[in-house]
């Protein structure tokens, strides 16, 4: 096989190692490498370090990716890479989060893309006989009075920071992330998730204890402290006795403590590479229960619970994952959502058929559309009865109207034609005093459909746009109202 690699994880070297020591396999590319790129050219001297990432994806022969690192770039291939189908294995960390492994499960489904997550504890073979014991027990089909039942599982991890007795946020959930991937090695059922931290501040904290419960598993219980070496430790407590692995030289390996034999295990990277020999390949258990091998769906799961942890500790209860009852601030703000997207809707339809209408009902030309807005409409009551003279309020009108040289001026047209011409000979006059130029080119004559059809317009648009008006200005006094978070 031959594989490329992507990302400056270091935890991909013992894979690395695995490969260059293999004859069947070859590394032959490398990008954004960063830090690593000394060590992986002194386990693979051949190996050819490239600048863009994107060059691999025009290689020919190219069977796996091994994908590692937070890096934006290395995130971006990642998602090119499974979107052309080619398969990889992804060195998980927290930095990913549940929105890139949601994602890349849906790319994995859509283009067929292989990919596994790459967790060795996770398919070490004490994890798998423990997992064949939890599956066989909850199997009504199989044959279990000689397989002890495990009753509860305790992991205890210890952890080196440099500060003692105190750790960062940080430091909490990269250990949990890696734990939480061995439990969903045992069983991914896990639902109900509580998390306490000790001595806890803004910044850090001095112990954690988190339990995982499922329908039919035993409880999970997961402490992780300070200490001046790293170290897990792993309790199965059984019917009348407890079997207990620890981490031996590296955290990858598990050993089975007061027992003659222990499980064999290959090295890390020889079991990562006989992973993606093998991928997805599934077990059977003596009792004959079918287990499957860690995948990305567990992974994913795992994402989903270390995020249950933080609600859990924002909140200070217990989550239950896909199952949390909406709290009021949720539904409020779905509710608001929902209005508001009701609102616009209606805004939009209401606009429509106020254009509509305009369009059929609305005759007015555009030069009495342009007066009105100026009130430079003299209209019938602007003038004596069936007289050519201003009245008083008239008069006022056109005086404003040459002081401010708005024109043209439009006379509202009746149905005496020699009355029209008397009227409009008035006002020129009116004009020529003020001294205008070419007076009765500033004047028109036209009937006019009157104030009332421009009155409805208006008040229809104010009905159109007054519902949007007021959800913002309630959203404006719902902000300025907030109270304090204190």
């Amino acid at each position: 096989m031959r594989f490329a690699l992507v990302g400056d994880d270091p935890a991909m070297l013992p894979l690395v190692q695995a490969i260059g020591d293999s004859e069947r396999h070859e590394l032959t590319h490398a990008t954004l490498s960063g830090d690593i790129t000394t060590d992986l050219l002194q386990l693979v001297p051949q190996v050819k370090i490239v600048d863009d990432w994107s060059e691999l994806l025009v290689l020919k022969e190219l069977d796996t990716v091994l994908v590692g690192g937070s890096a934006a770039s290395v995130l971006e291939a990642a998602r090119r890479l499974a979107g052309e189908g080619i398969s990889m294995m992804v060195f998980p960390c927290v930095a990913y989060g549940e929105g890139l492994a949601y994602e890349l499960a849906l790319i994995r489904d859509e283009h067929g893309a292989t990919i596994l997550p790459a967790v060795p504890l996770a398919i070490h073979p004490a994890t798998i006989a423990i997992h064949g014991q939890i599956e066989d027990a909850r199997n009504p089909d199989a044959n279990v009075d000689d397989v002890p039942k495990i009753r509860e599982i305790r992991l205890r991890r210890r952890i080196n920071t440099g500060n003692a007795n105190r750790m960062t946020r940080s430091d909490l959930e990269s250990s949990l992330l890696s734990d939480l991937c061995i439990l969903g090695g045992l069983s991914k059922t896990y639902h109900r998730i509580t998390a306490i931290l000790t001595g806890s501040t803004e910044d850090s904290l001095s112990t954690a204890t988190v339990t995982l419960n499922g329908s039919g598993l035993p409880d999970a219980v997961w402490t992780c402290e300070t200490a001046d070496h790293d170290r897990r430790d792993l309790t199965f407590v059984l019917n009348e006795d407890e079997q207990r692995y620890s981490s031996g030289e590296t955290l990858d390996e598990l050993v089975l403590e007061n027992a003659s034999e222990s499980y064999a295990q290959r090295p890390a990277g020889q079991s990562l590479l006989k992973a993606i020999e093998h991928p997805n390949q599934p077990r059977r258990t003596s009792a004959g229960t079918a287990i499957q091998a860690f995948n990305w769906t567990n992974l994913v799961r795992a994402y989903e619970q270390l995020h249950a942890v933080r609600k859990s500790i924002r909140k200070g209860r217990t989550i239950e994952l896909h199952f949390e009852d909406t709290s009021e601030r949720s539904q409020f703000k779905s509710q608001m959502t929902a209005i508001g997207c009701g609102v616009l809707t209606l805004t939009f339809f209401g606009v429509l058929a106020y254009l509509g209408v305009a369009a059929v009902f609305d005759n007015r030309t555009g030069i009495e559309k342009r007066a009105e807005v100026r009130n430079a409409i003299l209209y019938q009551d602007r003038f004596q009865a069936e007289q050519p003279s201003l009245t008083r309020v008239g008069q006022e009108q056109l005086d404003s109207l040459i002081e401010s040289r708005s024109f043209p001026i439009v006379i509202e047209a009746t149905e005496v034609a020699t009355l029209d011409s008397a009227r409009k000979e008035r006002v020129s006059e009116k004009l020529d005093n003020a001294n205008i130029e070419n007076p009765t080119t500033q004047i028109e004559v036209l009937p006019i459909a009157g104030p009332t059809l421009a009155t409805i317009l208006k008040v229809t648009r104010i009905l159109v746009f007054l519902p949007l008006f007021l959800f913002l200005l309630s959203q404006i006094l719902l902000v300025i109202t907030k109270p304090s978070q204190s």
